[in-house]
């Protein structure tokens, strides 16, 4: 992981800008056309940013699963709010319960899908 942050950090943004893996995931999303598009593990606004820009902030939904006793105190990643109140949706989840981080997100999935029908 080390290895990865360090290229990212001192290789990638330096030459092509801190947004650079958003523009990727997004060119991505575009040649693949899926229905809805999960991205893991974002922890930097700018990445975020081409996204909301290329499909609208109406289409994105942040969700953020919190742990007790986890913080970025150490990270140089942190949470980010999307700019639209009512888009972000926070999950506490203790780490030892997967079936209800599963059932969760699936109660998440349905209500994107609702709010995202024509």
């Amino acid at each position: 992981r080390q290895a990865a942050i360090k290229f990212s950090e001192e290789s990638i943004k330096p030459v092509f800008g801190n947004d650079i893996f958003g523009k990727i995931i997004t060119r991505k999303i575009d040649q693949d056309a899926p229905e809805f598009a999960i991205i893991t593990d974002s922890g930097f606004r700018e990445e975020a940013a081409p996204v909301y820009a290329h499909f609208g902030l109406n289409a994105c939904t942040a969700i953020q699963l919190e742990r007790p006793g986890t913080d970025f105190k150490n990270d140089s990643r942190s949470y980010w709010n999307l700019p639209v109140p009512g888009h972000t949706t926070r999950f506490n989840n203790p780490g030892d319960d997967t079936r209800r981080l599963q059932a969760r997100l699936a109660e998440m999935w349905e209500g994107l899908r609702e709010r995202n029908a024509v």
